[in-house]
């Protein structure tokens, strides 16, 4: 396989993407199992991947590798930039829209966690994507950046934020103190069996403290 993936990065090394011999390419990947298609965006090189992102419409490529691949191209350009630029955000949200890729879905995901938008550009996503964890993830994004300019959590947010399982985020903002005290009252002593119990018994312990200051 490495001898077909070394082809195939020699081909994109000597030649712009629109040059190169499709038919020659997909030789060369006809020869390469699916299952080890899955795994070739780890061998090759950066032209290569923006190459093959280029001619996948023109290639006989499994949807699942083409996923791989797409994940891959989209994060290269991402990993050099502290924000996304506009027009990139653009393209992967299109791309969503046009495949409903899970991994782009995730390249997304990841862009809120890692403070890499703006409040603007979440709005975009927020109104171009529906699902839970996207919402979950703009939910904590919004209330982290009221929580770093010193604005408390209301208690609404709060119940927003236990509702959508967000502890990890919540035990953060207890700790810096960020949550109003009002709001305080919502984290419960956890039954025995309840799902979470070790965070959420974490969270009410944290909450108590709070109260009683």
């Amino acid at each position: 396989m490495k001898n077909y993936i070394d082809k195939i990065n020699y081909l994109f090394e000597k030649l712009y993407y629109d040059e190169v011999d499709y038919k020659e390419l997909n030789g060369l990947l006809f020869k390469i199992s699916v299952e080890n298609q899955l795994q070739i965006h780890n061998d090759l090189t950066e032209k290569a991947i923006i190459g093959l992102y280029n001619l996948k419409d023109r290639l006989n490529l499994n949807q699942y590798v083409i996923e791989h691949l797409e994940w891959s191209y989209f994060k290269n350009l991402i990993s050099d930039e502290n924000k996304i630029n506009d027009a990139l955000l653009k393209e992967i949200i299109n791309e969503y829209k046009r495949t409903k890729f899970i991994a782009i879905e995730s390249i997304l995901i990841d862009l809120i966690k890692e403070d890499k938008i703006t409040p603007l550009q979440l709005e975009e996503i927020k109104n171009n994507l529906q699902s839970n964890e996207i919402s979950k993830q703009a939910l904590i994004f919004e209330s982290k950046n009221k929580a770093n300019l010193g604005i408390k959590i209301t208690a609404e947010e709060t119940k927003k934020l236990l509702e959508v399982k967000a502890f990890e985020f919540l035990k953060y903002c207890l700790e810096k103190k960020a949550i109003e005290k009002d709001a305080l009252e919502l984290f419960l002593k956890p039954k025995t069996g309840e799902t979470s119990r070790k965070i959420k018994n974490i969270l009410f312990e944290i909450a108590q403290t709070q109260k009683n200051l």
